[in-house]
């Protein structure tokens, strides 16, 4: 993923636009404009990954502009930078979907982490919506792009004094999660599914003493590791009664969905290799591929246990939950 992002500063003071241009020209591609109207227009010409945005302007406020680039920008973050801030202008960037808001005379390392951090954000957030958008092309379901596209659409619901700050330390971890949501708002059974199975997963990592980074992979494939499931028609996830032979095969498949569906994010081979074989079987049993006892990479192991045991301590369409 290329580090550098197109940005548009929009100021009609031409000291405060230099200044920032000639901070961020190493870091990005940067374009300036001196009024709202005009920088509405650049935008509809050309893709901009963040708009860095006055308020006081004479001719179109900046909250006004902020609100017209969510209605039709959606994907363009915006970064508010002003001389002039209140109270209510900082409650106003936020309801209208800042992704910062800092005030002059900026910090210059602020202004660069700041920016960076958007542009990050931006980048992920395509990415995201390009490999749903491929899995949903092969998988040709309209059931699922509708629920996909509500939840992307949704983001992860915030409160209004923490959006600034979730956003800002925004991470691919963030949107794992948000991916995750996806599944387990196609069965009612599943929901927090995967972070009790995170959840317990780290216990037992941390008393058996694996590596920081082992536990960080353990932590990946928590919350990813049923995702293939997304491909699976609701009927099928929330079936009372016993599948069908078409319905397991069907199941059995989603390991390997899953593998597909987030290898364009680039997860270290060791996350994929748990996704693909946290339903084996130490005697061999298991699927897709039949692994028997120290074939099945530990982590793998340890998330096909603590998925067992949720899944028997949890209310299913086919049972109750059991007494633990």
């Amino acid at each position: 993923m290329n580090g550098r992002g197109t940005l548009l500063i929009v100021d009609d003071e031409i000291g405060p636009v230099e200044s920032m241009r000639m901070i961020l020209k190493p870091y990005h591609h940067v374009d300036t404009i001196d009024s709202g109207k005009k920088a509405l227009q650049m935008l509809s010409h050309k893709p901009y990954d963040v708009v860095i945005l006055d308020l006081n302007m004479p001719d179109m406020h900046g909250i006004d502009v902020l609100k017209q680039i969510r209605e039709e920008y959606d994907g363009v973050e915006v970064i508010i930078v002003t001389g002039y801030g209140t109270l209510s202008t900082a409650q106003q960037s936020l309801r209208f979907g800042a992704y910062d808001y800092l005030t002059k005379p900026f910090n210059v390392s602020e202004i660069i982490e700041v920016t960076q951090s958007a542009v990050r954000k931006k980048r992920l957030q395509q990415n995201m919506r390009n490999i749903i958008a491929e899995f949903l092309r092969k998988t040709k379901s309209g059931e699922i792009e509708e629920e996909v596209a509500e939840i992307l659409e949704c983001g992860v619901p915030l409160s209004p004094q923490d959006a600034f700050a979730f956003y800002r330390d925004f991470s691919l971890m963030d949107f794992i999660k948000v991916l995750s949501r996806i599944l387990e708002e196609k069965s009612p059974s599943m929901h927090y599914h995967s972070v009790r199975v995170d959840r317990f997963s780290r216990v037992i990592a941390e008393e058996m003493g694996l590596s920081k980074k082992e536990r960080d992979y353990l932590t990946i494939a928590a919350f990813l590791h049923d995702i293939g499931k997304v491909g699976i028609n609701n009927s099928t996830l929330n079936k009372a009664g016993e599948l069908s032979e078409h319905e397991w095969a069907e199941m059995r498949e989603h390991p390997c969905r899953g593998v597909e569906l987030v290898k364009p994010l680039c997860l270290p081979q060791e996350v994929l290799s748990i996704i693909l074989h946290h339903h084996e079987s130490y005697d061999g049993k298991g699927y897709p591929h039949g692994l028997t006892g120290k074939e099945i990479p530990l982590c793998a192991r340890i998330i096909r246990i603590i998925d067992s045991y949720d899944a028997m301590i949890s209310n299913r369409p086919y049972r109750k939950a059991r007494p633990m």
